[in-house]
Formats: C-alpha cells, sequence, structure tokens
C-alpha cells in the first residue's frame, strides 16, 4: 500500500472525518451520524460460495476494503442497523462500481451465512435449502468512495457506464449499480461547507489545488491556521503540494505558514511562491477572520498570526467598537 493510500486510510478511519463524510453525502450535511454511533468492523469480506445448487463444495473468497464501519441505535447504543464502508482513491480506479458491487455483494453473502448458522445452531432451518427464513432480515449496506485526486474524476460512475453496449430496451433489463462518489471537483463551495470537520479544508484545497490565485485566498481563512497534523499531510501528500508543515503546537498546523515555504515549482500542480507582500496587513485580516470566530483566545491568535497579543487587543476593541 502506498504513502497516499495509507494516509488517506488512516484519516478516513477517525470517526470524527468519517461521520462528517457521511452526513454530507447521505442527509446533505444534517449531523445525523454521531461519531460515537460508529464501530469498527473487520474490513476484509470474507464469504464460502457454494458451486452450485446441488454440491456442498465451498469456495473462499476474500476482499480487503478501506474502512467499515456499523452504526447503532443511538438510544441503546447496542443494535446495529447500518453498515457503512469509504473506499479512498488517489488515483482513478476505471472499474470502481464493480469493485464496490463485489464488496456489498460479499457483505450480503455474509450476512446470510451468520443467520443461516444461528438457524442451524437452534436446528430450525430444516425446511429452508438457503437457511433463511422468511422474517430474518440484512442490515443494509452503504459503500462510498471518497475521492483525493488532483484532477476531476473521469472513470464510470455506473455499471452500465462500463457496458460494451448502449440499447436503452436491453439496458432496462441489466441491472445497474451506481457508484456513490465523492469528488471534491464536482462539489461547489456550498457543498464543500457542508462538511464541519477538517474534511472540508482537504476537499477545498485538492478542488483548487492547481488554481494559485484562490488557493491563496483559500488559505487566508481561519481554519487553515489550525489544521490537525494528519489532515495537513494529506493535504501535502495527495497534491504533492511540496510543503515544509509546521506545527504551532501539538495539536495543530499553520498551512498558511506552509504555503509561504513552498518551492518555487511544486511536483505536480504548478504552485508557486505566493503570500510575500503584504504580510502585516494579512496577518491582521487573519486576526480579525479569527476574532470574528470567537473560537481561540488573544494569546492563541497571536501566536497563528505573529501579531502581539496588544495588537490582537487594539483589533478586538475595534471590532467591538464597530458592532
Amino acid at each position: 500500500m502506498g504513502q497516499k493510500d495509507t494516509l488517506t486510510k488512516q484519516y478516513i478511519s477517525n470517526n470524527t472525518v468519517f461521520a462528517d463524510i457521511c452526513n454530507y453525502y447521505i442527509y446533505h450535511g444534517k449531523p445525523v451520524i454521531q461519531p460515537e454511533q460508529l464501530h469498527p468492523l473487520d474490513p476484509r469480506e470474507f464469504a464460502l460460495i457454494r458451486n452450485s445448487n446441488t454440491t456442498k463444495h465451498l469456495s473462499p473468497v476474500q476482499k480487503q476494503r478501506d474502512v467499515l464501519k456499523y452504526m447503532t441505535v443511538k438510544a441503546t447504543d447496542t443494535a446495529a442497523y447500518l453498515i457503512i464502508g469509504i473506499e479512498n482513491q488517489s488515483d482513478i480506479h476505471y472499474a470502481m462500481p464493480i469493485r464496490n458491487m463485489l464488496y456489498d455483494a460479499l457483505q450480503y453473502e455474509n450476512q446470510l451465512q451468520e443467520i443461516a448458522a444461528k438457524h442451524r445452531t437452534k436446528k430450525e432451518n430444516k425446511n429452508f435449502i438457503s437457511g433463511f427464513q422468511k422474517t430474518d432480515k440484512l442490515l443494509p449496506v452503504i459503500t462510498l468512495v471518497a475521492y483525493f485526486g488532483t484532477k476531476p474524476w473521469d472513470g464510470a460512475t455506473c455499471l452500465h457506464d462500463m457496458l460494451q453496449f448502449d440499447d436503452p430496451a436491453l439496458l432496462h433489463y441489466v441491472a445497474d449499480y451506481p457508484l456513490q462518489l465523492i469528488d471534491p471537483h464536482q462539489m461547489n463551495d456550498t457543498a464543500l461547507n457542508q462538511l464541519t470537520s477538517s474534511a472540508r479544508e482537504v476537499f477545498s484545497f485538492i478542488k483548487y489545488a492547481n488554481d494559485k490565485n484562490r488557493l491563496q485566498e483559500l488559505l487566508q481563512k481561519p481554519h487553515y491556521q489550525a489544521l490537525d497534523p494528519l489532515a495537513a499531510e494529506v493535504i501535502n501528500v495527495c497534491t504533492s503540494a511540496g510543503l515544509t508543515l509546521q506545527a504551532r503546537d501539538k495539536e495543530d498546523v499553520n498551512m498558511c505558514k506552509a504555503i509561504d515555504e513552498m518551492r518555487e515549482e511544486s511536483h505536480a500542480n504548478g504552485l508557486r511562491e505566493g503570500l510575500t507582500e503584504g504580510r502585516n496587513e494579512r496577518s491582521k485580516e487573519m486576526a480579525v477572520a479569527l476574532l470574528k470566530e470567537k473560537i481561540f483566545s488573544s494569546e492563541k491568535i497571536a501566536n497563528l498570526t505573529q501579531l502581539t497579543v496588544q495588537e490582537i487587543e487594539q483589533l478586538k476593541e475595534q471590532l467591538t467598537a464597530h458592532n
């Protein structure tokens, strides 16, 4: 597994990020899924597939997902009712619909086998060939794809896109399998702002990685001044920005400082050195934005902007007087 895949898998595994991405895609930004409701599942999808209805020979099939979690009912925190997987892609996978279809099919087959095994234990399945009874139910499975590439996704977004023919009469009888794709290049600013975790900053940076002016504007926003180190490293590695990341403390990284130290030509996206003029004015603008957010103390803002605490207090007084 490459560095990009390892980093993005670790990043997506964080419950806060995982829940945020699911809430954005499934619930349009509403905080329905809470991080504490998510619990990890073994990402290996394993099932024993019978060769035919007339043979007892079973063949093992196993695939490895990136991240798989189940969500429990909030009231009891015991009964799982939804299984969600997120596949992170740093490059375009042109057969992704089939890959996800196989993951989901194996997960459903695994559930069937677990249910059948329980019936066998209780000697309840004598009259059921499959071991699955009319009253049995499966947990729904959703697989999302989070794309971290610097160019827009141009691969298939459903099974039908991969087929050799496009005759509507025939396609009507061919089951489709849509790709639940999160491509930051297809997200507008309204969609990006539906994210509330550092995923907003990661996807925004990826979206505008090749637009120097838009990127410099983006990096002035307060949340980039105190970004968690893993999110900052995901940005750095996935966009090949060549940033020198400097931690302000044990918990965050100042991306604005990092962007000042970019090499004249980055590896992949042509970003150039910027943010070199008007440092004091931009620092004040940054400080005002942070003060309006009401997140950090004056001392923290001074540390992030390289202004003095006295200057921060003066700006705070000016804001108060203006309001």
